[in-house]
């Protein structure tokens, strides 16, 4: 009886147990829910209500000049800086981690720090006036680069990519980079002359430009594609 009792007892243990283990991140789920619905209603009705009376008092919508007029320069940094640093964490991540593979130093801490750094001065230096035209720019060199991966993949794959283990690559393609600068070129044109939807018209330039491009090429007897090896016969 006793053996049995203990038995049932230690299957009880057993069947709570996985419960007991989910115990600490149901508390973590609920501290993060907290943390995201305070941080929303309260500290970004308060940010709202700050920026009111800035741009009623200074004509100045944004809080951190508004700190500065009142010479709290260093509330404005610390201000800017927890700003920064929790809505541009995951931008500071990555530019630690590109900074560190790139020096080859172990630990991206400091350029995590260095690129808080200039995030900091940038804004103060009211980069922020240059967003749109920094938009616009984005809307003119990323589109093509699409373009051309769209035109190599159709015209000259023809819908089927190679293995890589039989592909040798070769360094550069100039006809892509003529292909994508071409896409940017009448990007950037239209753009100019307001016509059309230049992002799109990049992009249909970008994937036209890489068949015309490769016939120059071949014509040209040069080669500029990467060589598919045969595959081996056992």
């Amino acid at each position: 009886m006793g053996d049995g009792g203990d038995d049932r007892r230690g299957h009880v243990r057993q069947r709570r147990h996985p419960d007991t283990q989910l115990e600490p991140l149901r508390a973590a789920a609920r501290q993060a829910f907290l943390a995201a619905f305070g941080a929303f209603f309260v500290a970004n009705l308060l940010m709202l209500v700050f920026g009111a009376v800035g741009a009623l008092a200074f004509a100045e919508g944004d809080f951190v000049s508004v700190l500065r007029y009142l010479d709290l320069t260093l509330a404005a940094v610390v201000l800017l800086g927890l700003n920064v640093w929790t809505t541009q964490d995951n931008a500071a991540y990555a530019f630690g981690l590109a900074g560190a593979e790139l020096t080859g130093v172990r630990g991206k801490r400091p350029f995590v720090v260095g690129g808080i750094a200039i995030a900091m001065v940038l804004a103060l230096s009211g980069i922020y006036e240059a967003l749109p035209q920094y938009l616009v720019l984005l809307g003119v060199l990323i589109p093509p680069l699409g373009g051309t991966i769209i035109g190599d993949y159709v015209f000259v794959w023809r819908g089927t990519l190679p293995p890589l283990a039989r592909t040798r690559f070769v360094r550069f393609r100039w006809t892509c980079a003529a292909a994508y600068v071409t896409g940017t070129v009448v990007a950037f044109g239209t753009d100019q002359l307001a016509l059309g939807l230049p992002p799109v018209q990049g992009i249909v330039a970008a994937i036209l430009a890489v068949p015309l491009f490769e016939a120059l090429a071949r014509r040209a007897g040069w080669h500029t594609t990467h060589v598919v090896l045969a595959a081996e016969t056992r």
